[in-house]
């Protein structure tokens, strides 16, 4: 099987959950990340806004922002093929539907960061196909646009993926 059948099959299982599971599994994955040392020492962390079934991030979002951390989200330019990291202060104003469906900063209230200041960034996955050259490869969406913010950074990319 290849990676493309793989993926496909992962994919099926990942949009299967109700959304009990997804809620259950989240949970488990945000108690990690909330008890790891670089979420706690991070000052600025960007994480993307779940979509169809990945990992829940508004959680995350929520406490970081009650711990006084910055936390910046992907704003999607399909123009350039990239992401902007743009601060949030509060999610509810702050965000709205945009490219492909997804919550991001409305243009109304960009506030670009440069990404050499982010400390953590959550990534969205799959499933995990490599680790290359000190970082990790997520077979997954969106992973193209992540890429021209974290060979900005010199810190390995958290992905939230759920176990299969």
């Amino acid at each position: 099987m290849n990676k493309v059948e793989i993926r496909k099959q992962v994919l099926i299982k990942r949009e299967s959950l109700s959304p009990d599971e997804v809620l259950f599994r989240s949970q488990k994955i945000q108690d990690n990340l909330f008890n790891m040392y670089a979420f706690e020492q991070a000052r600025l962390l960007m994480t993307y806004m779940a979509f169809r079934n990945e990992v829940l991030t508004q959680q995350v979002v929520e406490k970081a922002l009650a711990q006084g951390k910055r936390v910046a989200v992907p704003y999607v330019v399909k123009k350039q093929n990239k992401i902007v990291p743009s601060l949030i202060k509060d999610p509810a104003a702050d965000l709205a539907p945009g490219s492909y469906g997804i919550m991001e900063p409305k243009p109304s209230v960009l506030r670009p960061v440069n990404p050499k200041e982010i400390d953590m960034v959550l990534i969205p996955g799959l499933l995990l196909t490599a680790v290359e050259i000190a970082w990790v490869t997520v077979a997954g969406t969106m992973i193209a646009f992540y890429h021209g913010v974290l060979l900005k950074l010199c810190l390995l990319p958290c992905a939230t993926i759920f176990k299969w």
